[in-house]
């Protein structure tokens, strides 16, 4: 098939969740054997060798800038017309032009446009049949993050949701087929003509080590700017790490991920925590903690770090928000806790017990490789766009 890819960001580097998705899938769809076209935003321009690697998969790479004053104007007018704020930040005459002279039929047989953001791109007649990855349930996400926030960030929080829960509702109806990252937030967007495409985990790259011989130390991996992430991290070091310093002396945490908040910037001031900033590869790290966390209190979706930690042999500890979307065993393939002393003796109970240590990484590894690989996922979505497709035929 000739498919048409429209994306709010640049894929590379895969610095959040959707550009890992939206990367890994692209690879994988050109690996079968599908000819791509590429349309994303980027500001700022995207690197050289960044546009390369997207070229070696795609057929053709075209980046729309969208600089901040067509961000003030979108959002002015999502203001307007009562469109989600994240909407409107996503509205440029630039991009409306791109993928209405890339979306013809005769050029593409199919199109996948990536977050609700994205989807009045190819709303209207003369498109070809599209399929829309939702990703995560994003209003939820909104309404979570509204529910914790203290302060004037809660009620405007709590706005959005309202206008992305109408808006994914009117996103659904004008795309042929609709899809989500995990059966929990196919259900909290109550897809009814679509289905699931899990993300999936580089299996080569994130290699299998067993998790024998190494020093008492956690890992926490994640793009640090990212709300969820920050108020995670943010519990842990105020509610957990106290308790687990008694538990494990010494113990030694390690805060991995681009554009830290002041909130995680605060938590590396202390002499037993390390807040690295963006690097070149989490592998290294993954492979040389004991444990690895995940101590979400709000999100959606399927949290790559998990799937990634699991894969590398890292045994993981993680809230339930951080494991909803994983299709794993509790207690075999990774454990959950939801409070702060049962969170912190989980990560003691692994770091005192080797033996469960290497019995649950093995356990993960195992898992991760059933059900996680971007093949697996990028099959997932082809026979969602094939659907699409027959759709339109009727």
């Amino acid at each position: 098939m000739r498919i048409l890819v429209v994306t709010p960001r640049f894929p590379s580097p895969p610095l959040r969740g959707d550009q890992v998705r939206a990367l890994n899938l692209i690879r994988a769809l050109a690996r079968r054997g599908h000819v791509i076209t590429l349309a994303a935003f980027a500001d700022p321009a995207p690197a050289p060798e960044d546009v390369n690697e997207l070229g070696r998969h795609c057929a053709r790479v075209v980046v729309v800038p969208h600089g901040r004053a067509g961000r003030g104007a979108g959002l002015l007018h999502a203001l307007l017309r009562g469109d989600p704020l994240q909407v409107g930040l996503h509205r440029a005459a630039a991009m409306r032009r791109v993928v209405g002279r890339l979306a013809d039929p005769a050029g593409a047989d199919v199109a996948i446009v990536q977050l609700a953001r994205m989807a009045p791109y190819l709303a209207g007649p003369g498109h070809p049949p599209t399929v829309l990855d939702m990703v995560d349930a994003l209003s939820l996400n909104m309404a979570r993050r509204a529910a914790r926030e203290r302060g004037p960030l809660g009620p405007v929080a709590a706005w959005e949701a309202r206008r992305l829960r109408r808006f994914e509702g009117w996103a659904q109806r004008v795309h042929d087929r609709t899809v989500a990252v995990s059966r929990s937030d196919a259900e909290a967007l109550a897809i009814t003509a679509g289905g699931v495409v899990p993300n999936g985990v580089d299996l080569d790259h994130f290699a299998y080590r067993p998790p024998v011989g190494r020093p008492a130390s956690v890992v926490c991996v994640g793009n640090m700017g990212y709300f969820p992430n920050v108020q995670g991290v943010s519990w842990f070091g105020r509610e957990v790490l106290p308790r687990l310093r008694e538990l494990v002396p010494g113990v030694r945490v390690e805060i991995v991920g681009a554009r830290p908040a002041e909130p995680v910037e605060r938590l590396g001031r202390q002499p037993d925590v390390t807040v690295t900033g963006r690097v070149p590869d989490v592998v290294p790290h993954l492979h040389r903690a004991a444990v690895a966390i995940a101590p979400l209190q709000a999100g959606t979706g399927l949290q790559n770090k998990v799937l990634e930690a699991m894969a590398a042999g890292t045994p993981v500890v993680a809230t339930p928000h951080a494991v909803a979307g994983v299709e794993a065993a509790p207690g075999r393939d990774l454990m959950v806790a939801g409070d702060a002393p049962a969170f912190a003796r989980a990560v003691a109970g692994l770091i005192a017990d080797p033996a469960a240590a290497v019995a649950m990484a093995a356990a993960a590894r195992g898992r991760v490789e059933e059900r996680y690989s971007w093949d697996a996922a990028a099959a997932a979505l082809e026979a969602e766009l094939e659907r699409a497709r027959a759709a339109r035929r009727g």
